[in-house]
């Protein structure tokens, strides 16, 4: 497991690379925008406005004085220095088959798809009514439930449920754009799966609660 050391040495390393970055460039490439004015880059991150500064770099709420959490602050971190530019391609794949998803996949399992499936495999009707609060949209015709959510600017997650009977367990998909690795490594598309997932799970605990 990682230790905040780790997130702390990542957000430095972070930090000082995309000091170095042409920031008009970094704002085209990752569709975050840069406000030469302000020193700016802002964008959507799990439907929550973000403003990440430059050269001295903090990423924080627009609308907020709430922290946002060290791995999520370097997970907007590496997108910005990852983003390619690159078009989606509207082909949905696996974790499996982003490039060394099956190394990763144990880990992305334990963090996302077993949480996710632990909640919704007996409640895929909370999905379609949950997403919208992720800035997500429901997705008719896929699964016994699905929605899209658009954590990032240029990174679409689909998520799709399959509710459990006495014949069959639930299951359940995590989908990416196979453009994905243009902009978040494989190990980065799990933890962001994971924040996505846990929001929900948070989210569904009020609604089965009211």
């Amino acid at each position: 497991m990682a230790r905040k050391d780790d997130f702390i040495n990542a957000f430095k390393l972070a930090a000082q690379e995309l000091q170095l970055k042409n920031p008009m460039e970094v704002g085209r490439l990752s569709g975050a925008g840069f406000d030469k004015d302000r020193g700016w880059y802002q964008l959507d991150f799990i439907n929550r406005p973000v403003i990440v500064n430059v050269p001295e770099v903090t990423v924080k709420y627009l609308d907020s004085s709430d922290e946002i959490p060290l791995t999520e602050q370097v997970l907007v971190l590496h997108y910005l220095n990852e983003a390619k530019g690159s078009p989606l391609t509207d082909d949905l794949i696996t974790y499996r088959e982003v490039p060394a998803g099956e190394f990763y996949y144990p880990a992305f399992r334990k963090r996302a798809e077993a949480p996710f499936l632990s909640v919704f495999g007996g409640r895929p009707d909370l999905l379609p009514r949950l997403a919208p609060l992720l800035g997500g949209e429901s997705l008719p015709g896929h699964g016994d439930a699905a929605a899209r959510f658009q954590p990032l600017p240029r990174v679409p997650v689909t998520i799709v449920v399959w509710g459990g009977d006495e014949e069959f367990e639930p299951a359940g998909k995590i989908l990416f754009d196979r453009s994905i690795h243009h902009y978040l490594s494989t190990e980065d598309v799990a933890w962001l799966s994971g924040m996505i997932v846990y929001r929900l799970m948070r989210l569904a605990s009020i609604a089965e609660g009211e």
